[in-house]
């Protein structure tokens, strides 16, 4: 199925995966068709209904020994929602941490309705603190 660019109205051209196409718009006179269900990947947008710094508040007050930073999230298809985080730990053990991380690993499901998280923990930081960091 196929339609029209919602900016230029001109209809897109048939996806080689017979999917339906939305556009994503450079500007008003050149749109590039792209196949729907990859247009959330591209916008680099967290799922719906996710706020991450709402989500990195809600962990800390939970578990006060823990502060998420470097928070990236997306969904993956319908309802399968990713997440990957520093995770800055006070416990002083490796089963402490993998304890802490499994515990955050299930309030992030029940709360935000994430399906699979990565927590990489730290003990010393990585010396960055920004809440949304960058892919290097």
């Amino acid at each position: 199925m196929s339609r029209s660019c919602e900016i230029s109205g001109q209809a897109c051209a048939s996806c080689p995966r017979r999917e339906a196409r939305t556009t994503i718009a450079a500007s008003p006179a050149r749109c590039a068709p792209v196949c729907s269900n990859e247009y959330a990947g591209l916008r680099a947008a967290a799922p719906v209904g996710v706020n991450v710094e709402g989500l990195a508040r809600d962990v800390a007050r939970k578990f006060t020994d823990v502060r998420l930073h470097h928070v990236h999230a997306w969904e993956v298809g319908s309802g399968q929602r990713m997440l990957t985080a520093h995770m800055k730990v006070g416990a002083t053990t490796l089963l402490e941490v993998e304890a802490i991380a499994a515990e955050v690993r299930s309030s992030l499901h029940e709360e935000w309705g994430i399906t699979r998280a990565t927590l990489e923990a730290e003990a010393n930081g990585c010396g960055r603190e920004d809440l949304l960091g960058d892919w290097k």
